[in-house]
């Protein structure tokens, strides 16, 4: 029963914050025309939300020290807050601190969820257990476009489409409070200096810089991938909703094998072959002038990405096991920086070359990531 309410909790908060994650680039045309602002510009409202990632290493610290639990109920009440700021929004800017807030609760929450639940799972069962949080992952990603889409074409507003997430996000609030806390870590006073040791490890180094080469390309390719189907085939934004939710069926199929099959293969194995489809998918996504073919490759995309990372993310929980949260709390830095860094220079990617220019640096950058996972394999021993 414990284990049940603890699925139950992580699910929920799961699927919100993902469903939050996932308005941004369905909703690129309509908060351009909201907030008047250029829609080659909307990610720009992400850089709060990311740069808000930069403290999740010392929230993971503290968290391996102090307990998980209190850290997921903290990212649940800046959940909430964010959610009300940018229900009520009316200029971008107040929609971009609602999303700052949002972006702690975020980051707090990724970095810790896994690892809480990691816990009370053993490492045999875990693929299967983190499929369960990707598959509540996928399922707001096929849920999360149609949903924004139909609520701001019914009611030209934000206020429906976040509101209702400030309210289920006291369910497992409320639910966590009887629940135990996760094991805690005798480890030393947090400094800057023990957090840049585990990360300087061959191997953590390498699965780092892994993550930020894949993270690259579903940051572009989903924030810009709405004002493509605008701009180049004259979507809608009601069809634009439902285009991202149809290759959302992708990333439920990817997910769901991940869960059944990675164990039985080996994590890291798994996510080099799925990762190798994300490959075959990106050059179509910016040549193609064909809807078809532009939605075959989405969803092989979306297929490929969440299958792979799911195993890469299940794979990486055993890497550093008493430092786990510090880890995964790293782990989540490095998304920070990634969508950081994009919100700054993407814009100025995509009105040079458009989807073209976005599908090459991400097709570039996968290449590289396989070749780092290699060297990950290659190295199957922690330094110590």
């Amino acid at each position: 029963m414990l284990i049940a309410f603890v699925f139950i909790s992580v699910f929920i908060i799961q699927f919100i914050i993902a469903l939050e994650m996932n308005f941004i680039g369905p909703l690129a045309p309509f908060l351009a025309n909201y907030f008047g602002i250029r829609g080659s510009n909307v990610i720009l409202l992400n850089l709060g939300y990311s740069l808000s990632g930069m403290f999740v290493p010392f929230i993971g610290y503290l968290s391996d020290k102090y307990g998980k639990k209190r850290f997921i109920l903290f990212g649940l009440m800046f959940f909430v807050l964010g959610s009300v700021v940018c229900a009520f929004s009316k200029n971008a800017i107040l929609f971009s601190i609602g999303r700052v807030f949002i972006g702690i609760s975020y980051f707090t929450l990724m970095s810790t969820l896994l690892s809480y639940l990691s816990d009370f799972i053993n490492y045999k069962n875990r693929g299967k257990a983190n499929g369960v949080m990707r598959f509540s992952f996928a399922l707001a990603i096929l849920i999360s476009p149609v949903y924004a889409s139909y609520v701001v074409n019914e009611y030209k507003s934000l206020t429906y489409v976040y509101l209702p997430l400030a309210l289920i996000a006291i369910i497992p609030f409320i639910i966590l409070i009887f629940l135990p806390d996760s094991r805690k870590v005798d480890v030393q006073e947090i400094k800057i200096n023990n957090i840049i040791k585990i990360a300087k490890k061959p191997k953590n180094s390498l699965i780092l810089i892994s993550l930020f080469l894949i993270i690259t390309a579903p940051t572009l390719i989903y924030n810009y991938l709405g004002l493509h189907l605008s701009s180049n085939f004259n979507f809608n934004q009601s069809s634009i909703g439902s285009f991202y939710s149809i290759i959302a069926i992708g990333t439920i199929i990817g997910v769901i094998s991940s869960a059944v099959l990675s164990d039985r293969i080996g994590n890291l194995n798994y996510s080099k072959i799925f990762f190798c489809l994300v490959l075959i998918s990106l050059l179509p996504l910016g040549f193609t002038n064909n809807l078809l073919l532009l939605s075959v490759s989405s969803f092989i995309f979306a297929l490929g990405l969440d299958g792979g990372f799911s195993a890469f993310q299940t794979y990486i929980t055993e890497v550093e096991k008493e430092m786990r949260g510090t880890f995964l709390s790293l782990m989540y830095t490095v998304n920070a920086l990634t969508i950081t860094f994009y919100s700054i220079t993407a814009s100025r990617l995509y009105e040079f070359g458009g989807m073209k220019i976005i599908s090459i640096i991400s097709f570039i950058f996968i290449v590289l990531s396989l070749y780092f996972i290699r060297k990950i394999d290659d190295n199957p021993k922690q330094d110590q």
